[in-house]
């Protein structure tokens, strides 16, 4: 007898399945914290701004953006509509201490790019080209009158 009686073939072939269902599922969790890796050190936002001073006419109109200063290497805002704003670091998700690793909006307003290797992203934060598979740091916005709140998100 190869096996003790305790041990028959049925209750071995399911300890055995359990084992390897425990072991894919710590191997499946493992992989999505990679994917959620976000390198840039965290800092505290909280800016606002009046939208009515001059340096942010860019902002009255749809497509429009500013740079700040604040957030990790700046905040970039973007006006999408007229209640909808969107506030993104200006440092790289892949390259974040390197200086040539800002993200600006590219000459033809239709996209952001990166500065080192011309990684291009859309305006809601998501690599469309390039060798960055992280979407950028996005900061909330909350529109109240003629000021905007740019802030952590949770």
């Amino acid at each position: 007898m190869l096996f003790p009686p305790f041990l028959k073939w049925p209750l071995w072939n399911r300890a055995r399945g359990i084992y390897a269902l425990a072991f894919f599922l710590c191997l499946l969790a493992g992989c999505e914290n990679d994917l959620l890796y976000d390198p840039i050190p965290p800092v505290l936002v909280d800016e606002t701004i009046n939208l009515t001073n001059q340096e942010f006419l860019p902002l009255r109109q749809d497509g429009g953006f500013v740079e700040i200063i604040g957030g990790w290497k700046g905040i970039l805002i973007y006006r999408e509509n007229a209640t909808t704003y969107r506030a993104f670091e200006k440092a790289s998700p892949h390259r974040f201490e390197e200086a040539c690793a800002e993200i600006f909006v590219d000459p033809s307003g239709f996209f952001i790019q990166e500065g080192c290797d011309n990684t291009v992203y859309d305006f809601q934060g998501n690599p469309v080209g390039g060798v960055s598979p992280l979407p950028l740091r996005q900061y909330g916005t909350q529109l109240d009158g003629n000021f905007l709140y740019i802030f952590n998100l949770p």
